[in-house]
C-alpha cells in the first residue's frame, strides 16, 4: 500500500428540527415537536434573522399594535377592555397575541370565571410556548372539549412541573381558570398551530450561518481553506483517524470560517506544511446567496412588497401611491383575515359577559389615504393666487398631512382664529379666561 495517504473528513450535516405531533400516552400530552421543544426553536430563529425577526414584530403591529376600535361604546364594553383584574389591559393583550400568532401560528388565553360562574372576571395572557395538548383517550380521539398542559420550561419538566388546565367551556365550569387555545387552521395539523413562515426556515438558518461565517472571518483574519501535510511515518490507520478526528473537533462549523484537509506523508523534513485554498468568486456567490435569501424569506412571508418592511429595492423608488396600494393589498390579503380571527375569540368573549358592542381592531392602512395629487399639481396649487389658507386645506384634502402642508403653504390652522380675534375683539377667549 502507498504510505502517502489522503485522509477525507466528511463534515457534518445540519439536520433541522421537523414538526411533528406525538401523542405521549406515558406523560399524558401530544408532544410539540420530536423532543417536544419545536416552540423553542421557532422562538430562536427570531434572534437569528434579521429580516425574519423585522417582519414578524412589524407584521405583529399590523395586526393588533394600534388596538381596539373604542369609538361608541358604552361604559360595560370600555370596562371590558379594561380588563381591570387582569394584569393587562386588552389592548396590550392584543398586541401580544398577534406576535404569538405571527411567530407560533397560534396563541392561548388564561380565562378566569366569576365565583358566580356567570361572567368573565378577567383575562390573562399566556405564553403559547409553554402550552401542550392534553393527549385524547383513545376511545374518544376527538373530544369536544382539550384540556392544556402549562409549564414554564418544557426542557425540564421535573423543574417545572406541568400544571393541567381544562379547555375554555361555556358550559364545563367546574375550574374557574381555563385555557383558550386558538390556532390557525393548517392541512395535515391535528393539534398546534404551526406559522405560514414554515417553508422559510432553511434560509432563516442560512441567513443566521453567512453572518456567522463573516464575522468569524473578520475574527480571523480572513483565514482561507487550508491543507496541512503532516508527516506521519508508521503511523497506523487508527492513529491517523484520531489525529484527523481531532483536528475536524477543533476545526469545523462556521466559527472557524474555512475548511481543512489532512494529507499524511512520511517525510516532509519533520515539518507540518499548510498550504492556503483561494476561492474563486467566494464575494460573487455569497451576494446571489444574499438576495436568494432575502427574496424567500419575503415569500414565505407573504410580503407583496418589501418597501412595507423597510426593504429598498434596488433601481426601484416607489411612489406614495404604490407603497399605499401595496399597503392595502397586504391588508386585505393577509392583515384583516388574522384580525378578524382575533376579532370572533374576543366578541365570543363579551358576548359571555352581555355585552352587544362589537369588537373591532383599528386597522394599520386608516392612518393612510391615498394622494392622487402628483407633483405637478402640488405645484399649481403653491404657486396659485389663492389664500394660503386655501392652499393648506387643498393639500390636506388631497392626503398630505396637516404638518406638511403647514410648512409648504406657511399656515397654521391657528391663524385664522387669530385674525377673527384681531378684527372682532369679542372673539376669542377674555384676557382674565
Amino acid at each position: 500500500m502507498n504510505s502517502n495517504k489522503m485522509q477525507t473528513m466528511e463534515f457534518s450535516k445540519i439536520v433541522l428540527p421537523q414538526f411533528v405531533e406525538k401523542v405521549n400516552e406515558q406523560k399524558r400530552w401530544v408532544d410539540f415537536g420530536a423532543d417536544n421543544l419545536f416552540p423553542e426553536y421557532l422562538k430562536s430563529l427570531i434572534n437569528k434573522s434579521p429580516l425574519h425577526s423585522s417582519i414578524v414584530t412589524q407584521k405583529a403591529r399590523m395586526i393588533g399594535g394600534y388596538g381596539f376600535n373604542k369609538t361608541a361604546l358604552d361604559i360595560k364594553t370600555m370596562l371590558f377592555l379594561k380588563n381591570i383584574k387582569g394584569d393587562y389591559d386588552l389592548d396590550e393583550l392584543l398586541y401580544r397575541i398577534s406576535y404569538d400568532l405571527e411567530i407560533y401560528g397560534a396563541f392561548a388565553l388564561n380565562i378566569v370565571w366569576s365565583k358566580d360562574r356567570e361572567s368573565i372576571s378577567m383575562i390573562n395572557y399566556v405564553d403559547v410556548s409553554k402550552v401542550r395538548v392534553e393527549a385524547p383517550d383513545k376511545d374518544n380521539k376527538y373530544p369536544q372539549l382539550e384540556n392544556y398542559w402549562v409549564s414554564d420550561g418544557w426542557e425540564n419538566t421535573r423543574k417545572y412541573e406541568p400544571v393541567l388546565y381544562q379547555g375554555f367551556s361555556t358550559r364545563a365550569k367546574r375550574k374557574a381558570s381555563q385555557v383558550l387555545y386558538v390556532k390557525e387552521q393548517r392541512a395535515g395539523v391535528e393539534y398546534y398551530g404551526i406559522p405560514d413562515y414554515i417553508p422559510g426556515i432553511r434560509w432563516m438558518e442560512t441567513d443566521w450561518l453567512i453572518g456567522d461565517f463573516h464575522m468569524n472571518n473578520i475574527k480571523n483574519g480572513f483565514a482561507p481553506s487550508y491543507v496541512v501535510t503532516i508527516p506521519a511515518m508508521g503511523a497506523s490507520d487508527e492513529q491517523r483517524a484520531y489525529i484527523a478526528a481531532r483536528l475536524k473537533e477543533d476545526l469545523e462549523n462556521t466559527t472557524n470560517a474555512g475548511r481543512w484537509y489532512i494529507n499524511f506523508v512520511d517525510n516532509i523534513e519533520d515539518q507540518p506544511k499548510f498550504e492556503a485554498i483561494e476561492m474563486n468568486n467566494s464575494d460573487a456567490r455569497f451576494m446571489l446567496l444574499a438576495e436568494q435569501i432575502q427574496k424567500s424569506i419575503l415569500q414565505s412571508h407573504r410580503v407583496v412588497n418589501p418597501v412595507l418592511f423597510g426593504i429598498e429595492e434596488a433601481g426601484k423608488l416607489g411612489s406614495r401611491n404604490e407603497i399605499l396600494e401595496a399597503l392595502e393589498l397586504f391588508q386585505n390579503s393577509y392583515i384583516t383575515p388574522k384580525q378578524n380571527l382575533i376579532q370572533k375569540v374576543f366578541n365570543r368573549l363579551a358576548r359571555v359577559n352581555g355585552i352587544t358592542d362589537n369588537l373591532v381592531i383599528n386597522k394599520y392602512s386608516e392612518n393612510f389615504r391615498k394622494v392622487d395629487t402628483n407633483l405637478q399639481d402640488m405645484v399649481s396649487i403653491l404657486t396659485a393666487d389663492m389664500e394660503s389658507s386655501q392652499k393648506f386645506w387643498l393639500l390636506v384634502s388631497n392626503g398630505y398631512t396637516h404638518d406638511v402642508a403647514s410648512k409648504l403653504t406657511n399656515y397654521h390652522e391657528g391663524n385664522s382664529l387669530k385674525e377673527k380675534a384681531q378684527q372682532n375683539p369679542q372673539v376669542g377667549p377674555k384676557p382674565n379666561q
